[in-house]
Formats: C-alpha cells, structure tokens, sequence
C-alpha cells in the first residue's frame, strides 16, 4: 500500500522526481526537489497516522545527496553526510 500511496502523491503534487525503495518493514526516499521531501513528509505523516502509526524518529533522517552534495558540503565545512532529525 505504501508504493501504491507515494505514487499517486508524487502523480499528483510533486515537481521532481522521487523514488522508493523499500526492504522488509524499511524504506528509503530519493526527492530530486526539496520542497518534495517536506511536503511528502507532513503528508505520509498524516497518512502513516490515519492507520495509527508513526515514523520512528531515530531512523528517520534527511541527508543530502546528489551530484553536487559534496560539493556543497565542502563549501560549508563539512566532511560527510550528516543526517539531520527530520521530525523536528
């Protein structure tokens, strides 16, 4: 149900790409616009909740990745991807 969920929401409001890939009860999301990831997450929150359940908030993170992300992280100091609590 989750695939089937994610691409009628990408159909239907995202402006990039977005791809899944899911592995037993995991899943891991690739947004190619990152205004997508914020409203993917509020909505699959609010999905996720309608059934009662919730993203765990240590294993769910936003990392930055692409082919200019090092690039990026170098001009601002930083070494390697830093995953940052994305339920804040």
């Amino acid at each position: 149900m989750l695939d089937r969920w994610v691409h009628q929401w990408r159909r239907r409001y995202a402006c990039g790409r977005i791809v899944i890939v899911r592995y037993a009860d995991d899943f891991v999301m690739g947004f190619e616009n990152k205004d997508d990831v914020q409203k993917m997450l509020r909505a699959l929150k609010e999905q996720l909740g309608s059934f009662g359940l919730a993203l765990h908030e240590g294993k769910t993170w936003l990392i930055e990745f692409g082919w200019f992300a090092a690039l990026t992280r170098q001009r601002r100091g930083e070494r390697s991807p830093r995953p940052s609590p994305s339920l804040a």
